[in-house]
């Protein structure tokens, strides 16, 4: 009679315990670990040691001031596993690197353009990711999952179906450069203003709603729609990328990947001035993507719509005429929000979804191997 029945009942709790600490509130005492866990406290003190020693949780006295001596609390160990976000744009790639606890500990940009060649703008994607694991102080020995997002249609199995705002991305092997770098990591490729929706979702701005719209307003129009908590990803990956439509742009004669940057912030400071023309396009801009995501929400009638992307920055010459549009134009009262989490939506939507992705078993026996 081998061990398999105990051996495998006790993997199963330690991954209980970690799903117990990957929450908002730890730490936790070990006897409300033990509750959340399912775990008799036996087996709880047993379990809890043998994760110390893994390093993948870590136990510090309680500083909440009870008389008498203070009780451990556990939390997952900062260098428990690490997870990576990133999100490759046009202009730029952000990396986001943090621990499981998901507080971010390392942020790097590198800067780029729309033509960029493929491999180039890959290889400033791999930089990113360990300048921010660098400064994350995190291994990357102990990354677990990166997660990337990038402009156009991505599908299911993260393969770059069309990508109208950088050249030459079709088809770019982004996953298969980064498994090369991190041979032992699980690596995702999803649309970016879907992943940017998740982090609002999950706690931003529509942090707890089932039914979201995402509107991205930048240099290209874009949306996500989240349906009963998910993110709907329609056939080929296709589903809400409104920019694929004529799109509503602010210059005359956009690039690929839209207008530049410069040029926007140009026509905003003129419409801060109060430039008759300025104005004028911005309010055309307004109308054009109202158009064309109005007939959008009134099918999925969501509980919310958030606006997010580079030009809700312009606050009074973009976004509230925008907004006011868009609120007349609907039939029923529904929250209009701006993203809470800003240029770093994309990244930080990856990042959650990486450490979403790992299972604590894996995480365990991951450790397990390395102790060996």
């Amino acid at each position: 009679m081998t061990d398999r029945g105990p051996a495998r009942l006790r993997r199963l709790n330690a991954a209980r315990v970690l799903d117990a600490l990957r929450t908002p509130d730890s730490p936790l005492t070990l006897t409300a670990l033990s509750t959340r866990a399912s775990v008799s406290r036996a087996s709880m003190e047993s379990l809890a040691a043998e994760l110390v020693d893994l390093d993948l949780i870590a136990s510090a006295a309680s500083a909440r001031g009870a008389p008498g001596r203070p009780a451990r609390e556990y939390s997952l160990s900062p260098t428990a596993g690490a997870v990576v976000g990133i999100d490759i744009g046009a202009h730029g790639t952000t990396a986001l690197a943090s621990g499981l606890d998901l507080r971010v500990r390392g942020r790097a940009q590198v800067s780029s353009g729309p033509t960029l060649p493929p491999g180039e703008r890959i290889a400033g994607a791999i930089r990113a990711a360990e300048a921010a694991l660098q400064q994350a102080g995190l291994s990357s020995a102990r990354v677990h999952r990166i997660h990337v997002g990038t402009a156009g249609i991505v599908d299911s199995e993260g393969v770059i179906r069309r990508s109208g705002a950088l050249e030459g991305w079709s088809g770019a092997p982004v996953a298969e450069a980064l498994v090369a770098s991190y041979p032992a990591t699980g690596v995702r490729i999803d649309n970016d203003i879907r992943l940017s929706a998740i982090a609002e979702q999950r706690d931003g701005v529509a942090a707890g709603l089932d039914d979201v719209i995402q509107v991205h307003l930048g240099a290209r129009t874009g949306a996500a729609i989240i349906i009963g908590g998910r993110a709907h990803i329609g056939r080929g990956g296709a589903a809400a990328e409104i920019g694929f439509l004529p799109a509503p742009s602010m210059e005359a004669t956009p690039g690929p990947a839209g207008p530049a940057p410069a040029a926007v912030a140009a026509l905003l400071a003129a419409a801060e001035r109060g430039d008759p023309e300025a104005r004028s396009r911005i309010d055309a801009y307004a109308d054009a993507v109202v158009e064309r995501i109005h007939p959008l929400i009134v099918a999925v009638a969501p509980q919310m719509v958030v606006l997010g992307g580079g030009l809700t920055r312009a606050r009074d010459v973009v976004l509230l005429p925008l907004a006011t549009r868009l609120s007349e134009a609907l039939p029923d009262e529904i929250p209009i929000e701006t993203a809470r989490h800003g240029d770093d939506g994309v990244a930080y939507g990856a990042l959650q979804d990486a450490a979403a992705a790992l299972p604590s078993v894996e995480l365990l026996d991951r450790a397990r191997a390395r102790g060996r």
